[in-house]
């Protein structure tokens, strides 16, 4: 399976009338304004605006957004920080063998943004994303590309963003709160023997507690 970018007018005339089957096992990103997420296929849709979608200062600066480089460098460093989310559809089309679409409008085409996404992708996870009308056109061709060397950079990419969620969380006491909160007895065991602060007469809110202090 692979992941393509479309426009909402490709998706109606032509995806849609795709093995069914195929469709129904679509996941489907949506990154535009919009592009709407609505009920029955509600967990087949992720919504990307806020992480993915050009904010408004980067799209009124350029009337060319298809030649412009300063504009697709700043896009480019723009998603950066969405690089666990990316690595975690990359994982999930490979190793659940899932095809995901990226959608936007036919309007927003001109923003160049998902084509930009393509190229992020290539050049951050080497992995192919398709533009589906050139696919089905015949005037693109699947790509060649070394799984396990993709796969093992989006691990690398989701053990950080987990690091830093954890070091996040750990610097306030509300985090601390929380993180601990959700580490079961035996997690929590582990942690304060490493510490070298367990006793077995702890009951497990002390040790949430002592693990809040010595922390």
């Amino acid at each position: 399976m692979s992941i393509y970018f479309m426009d909402g007018k490709t998706f109606i005339t032509k995806y849609i009338n795709e093995d069914p089957r195929k469709v129904l096992r679509t996941q489907f990103v949506i990154v535009s304004s919009t592009i709407r997420k609505t009920g029955k296929y509600e967990k087949q849709v992720i919504n990307a605006n806020s992480s993915l979608y050009p904010p408004p200062e980067l799209l009124v600066d350029y009337d060319n957004y298809k030649k412009n480089e300063d504009y697709q460098m700043r896009y480019k460093e723009f998603i950066r920080d969405s690089n666990p989310l990316l690595a975690t559809l990359v994982k999930y089309s490979i190793e659940d063998d899932v095809n995901i679409v990226f959608l936007c409008s036919e309007k927003e085409k001109k923003y160049q943004y998902l084509k930009l996404i393509s190229a992020y992708m290539l050049d951050e996870f080497g992995y192919p994303m398709y533009n589906y009308k050139k696919m089905i056109s015949g005037k693109a061709k699947k790509q060649k590309y070394d799984e396990a060397y993709v796969l093992s950079r989006c691990d690398k990419i989701l053990k950080k963003a987990k690091k830093h969620k954890k070091e996040r969380m750990l610097s306030t006491e509300s985090g601390r709160k929380e993180y601990f909160g959700k580490m079961s007895k035996k997690e929590m065991k582990k942690k304060l023997q490493k510490l070298g602060l367990y006793d077995k007469k702890l009951t497990s809110s002390e040790m949430r507690e002592l693990l809040d202090l010595a922390t």
